[in-house]
């Protein structure tokens, strides 16, 4: 009897060992010590590397008040840095967006300080490479704004005639009812101005992405900054709703749909989808309006080809603050959502989140794949020409406004994992999971069904009892005297026995 135990528990090693490896194929974190770096956008390029752009300052300064500039970061399949560049003024600096225009050429937009207008603009860079992509050749910068006002950009988008659409907001132009208007500029191939359009909604508008369409027309992303919701703790948290406006090739609208309008709600990105329709990511505090503090939930809404709303959907907890930034297709008719949570978590700060979800929004995945101490946000994910996930963000950011103004020495971190591993499972009803997994400190049981009578053990390689105790469903696992290794974690009834191999660093 007790060869064929230490039989099972070899097998069970091998296979969930096995399974480890392709979880994760690589994490990096990039930066200096007396940097706060955040990630924007990550593309792979025609020659298979990744260009990551984002914004830098000194840790010192405080948060996006003075000091930032836009940063570039070129990098190889398994992550290693070929060429890094910062760029930008004396002033705030920040990269939004990034797009390969024709082999090693890309369109770069923002919002740069330009001096001789004392102002903030919509900032364009084109950035020229050598044909191995691991040397910059030549740099192109325009702004567009007006003198002493605040513009900036969000997104950039290619059309297929070689033409450009821009969207942000601007404090310069339009009717300015509430605030800044959104902001759509169509510039002509050298990136020169063809013509305008602003959006006013009666609040503070700013243009967060555009989906072009198969029949050549747009949905255009707005969110609306009502009012403040109030000003403790700090940061302050501001009524915000999101409009979806369906606009021709000269933006004019065809269509308007409005999204939640008392509440914290954003959307912040969407794809075409197979069926015609289109799928949009963001955050919502539907859930939690009487809930002071602006908690907020991830939010998808489902369109159909008629861009009528078929479904919406909300994920996390009420009261704490869960939100979306990127949403693919998947292979399965489904898609994929990334995100930030704090529903997993006592300590409460932003974890990396993916979901991988069926075609009607139901839960098939979820793992948090980042958990630290302060606040770490993903920016988006792209599926790699090789079948790889690659993430980008950022961690270790400041999370106690009474700790400091500044965001803190936050890091760019980009994540490589097996595509793969999001079909491992293919539905939680019916799986044991621990995540994250590698983790420290901390992680997260996620059981199939309730159990009555249940104890919890962890085990050593070796088959020593580390830790035995019972189980009363609480989701928390704290191992934070446990050494670094790989234990085995079994949860046991009189019925039943769910097991699985974790690691602890």
């Amino acid at each position: 009897m007790e060869n064929f135990k230490s039989f099972i528990i070899l097998i069970l090693i091998i296979v969930v060992l096995s399974h480890a490896k392709t979880q994760i194929i690589w994490k990096k974190t990039y930066g200096k010590n007396d940097k706060t770096e955040i990630a924007s956008k990550i593309i792979e390029t025609s020659s298979h590397r990744f260009i990551v752009v984002g914004s830098t300052c000194d840790t010192a300064l405080l948060s996006y008040l003075w000091g930032w500039d836009g940063y570039i970061m070129c990098i190889n399949s398994v992550g290693d840095t070929l060429w890094t560049k910062v760029i930008g003024s004396s002033a705030n600096d920040f990269i939004n967006d990034v797009i390969e225009t024709v082999p090693h050429e890309f369109i770069i937009c923002g919002m740069g300080y330009k001096a001789s207008a004392n102002s903030q603009q919509v900032w364009l860079i084109k950035l020229q490479l050598n044909v191995s992509e691991d040397q910059i050749l030549n740099i192109e910068q325009k702004h567009y704004g007006k003198s002493g006002k605040k513009d900036g950009a969000n997104k950039i988008i290619k059309n297929q005639d070689g033409t450009y659409i821009v969207v942000g907001f601007t404090e310069g132009y339009g009717t300015q009812q509430g605030g800044s208007d959104a902001w759509l500029l169509k510039l002509n191939a050298q990136l020169d101005t063809m013509w305008t359009k602003t959006y006013d909604m009666g609040f503070e508008e700013s243009a967060r992405s555009i989906i072009p369409l198969n029949d050549d027309t747009y949905l255009l992303l707005i969110t609306s900054t009502t009012g403040l919701i109030n000003n403790f703790p700090i940061p302050p948290y501001y009524c915000s709703f999101s409009t979806v406006l369906h606009i021709d090739e000269n933006g004019n609208i065809l269509k308007s749909l409005t999204f939640d309008s008392d509440t914290i709600n954003f959307l912040s990105h969407g794809v075409n989808t197979p069926d015609g329709g289109v799928i949009l990511i963001g955050g919502t505090g539907m859930k939690d309006n009487s809930y002071s503090g602006g908690g907020r939930n991830l939010y998808l809404v489902k369109l159909n080809s008629d861009l009528d709303t078929m479904w919406t959907k909300i994920y996390g907890k009420y009261g704490k603050y869960d939100a979306g930034f990127d949403v693919m297709n998947w292979h399965d008719g489904g898609f994929l959502a990334l995100g930030y949570t704090q529903s997993f978590y006592t300590d409460s700060v932003d974890n990396w989140w993916l979901l991988r979800l069926d075609s009607n929004g139901d839960t098939l995945f979820s793992n948090v794949l980042i958990h630290r101490k302060k606040n770490d946000d993903p920016c988006n994910i792209i599926l790699s020409s090789d079948g790889k996930l690659i993430i980008a963000g950022w961690i270790d950011a400041n999370s106690n406004a009474f700790e400091s103004s500044s965001i803190g020495n936050s890091s760019i971190c980009l994540m490589a994992i097996d595509s793969a591993y999001v079909m491992s499972s293919p539905s939680l009803k019916r799986q044991f999971f621990v995540f994250p997994n590698p983790f420290h400190e901390f992680t997260h049981i996620s059981l199939p069904y309730e159990l009555n009578n249940a104890t919890l053990f962890i085990y050593d390689l070796t088959g020593k009892l580390i830790l035995k105790k019972p189980y009363t469903g609480n989701p928390i696992l704290q191992l934070n005297s446990v050494k670094p290794g790989t234990y085995i974690l079994n949860i046991q009834t009189p019925l039943i026995v769910l097991s699985t191999l974790i690691e602890v660093f």
